[in-house]
């Protein structure tokens, strides 16, 4: 795993963001294409034009491939509502309006950059970016479930029309109504957000205890 230091974060105002390699064993069969793609490293530009004219929209890998996991900042684009449309119960649905926006591909390729010079520079090894990270186009793609992490929704915050809790969690504007769980993240990190809902309970317990 390689997650960028916060200095390097501020510096190139970026996402916090997680890359994982992952040898084809460990996702994967690998099949005779693979073994093609491994050849055509060698020669990296010539055989990549090579292989991606025999397998069509298929990227390059070699070796290993290189997993990410990034954080979104919060956007009003993204939320969720209730819908019109009702379930068995009678009980409206929820909508989820959820999109990839640019900053997350943009931070993606400054660190991938940055990981590539290093990997040269010191002689381990080289990546190779692709396209869908240049073009964002793997914005629209269906395979993303966010580590089974989502956050956000009913985050906290100071200003009433930003956010839906106060600092101790209390919904606004209403008496005794407390929500926690990593809805109330402003953002999210690359690492399981648990331990962070455990310290936020414990928070929540001493200021109830402390109200009665």
């Amino acid at each position: 795993m390689i997650a960028p230091v916060p200095e390097f974060i501020n510096k190139n105002k970026i996402n916090n963001i997680r890359l994982d390699f992952l040898e084809y064993g460990d996702i994967t069969k690998k099949y005779f294409k693979h073994y093609i793609k491994d050849l055509v490293c060698l020669a990296p530009n010539f055989g990549k034009k090579v292989f991606e004219s025999v397998y069509k929209k298929q990227p390059v890998h070699c070796f290993a491939v290189v997993k990410f996991s990034a954080e979104q900042k919060p956007s009003f684009e993204n939320r969720i509502q209730l819908s019109n449309s009702l379930d068995s119960n009678g009980i409206p649905k929820v909508s989820l309006h959820w999109n990839i926006d640019d900053d997350v591909f943009d931070s993606l390729e400054i660190l991938l950059q940055n990981l590539g010079e290093q990997l040269v520079k010191k002689k381990y090894g080289r990546i190779g970016i692709d396209r869908y990270v240049f073009d964002k186009s793997f914005k629209n793609s269906k395979d993303i479930f966010a580590s089974h992490h989502h956050i956000g929704g009913t985050v906290m915050g100071i200003e009433k029309n930003k956010s839906v809790v106060d600092k101790n969690f209390k919904v606004h504007d209403v008496d005794n109504l407390y929500i926690l769980g990593s809805s109330i993240f402003k953002s999210g990190g690359h690492a399981n957000p648990t331990f962070s809902i455990v310290q936020l309970s414990l928070k929540l317990a001493d200021y109830l205890n402390s109200s009665t």
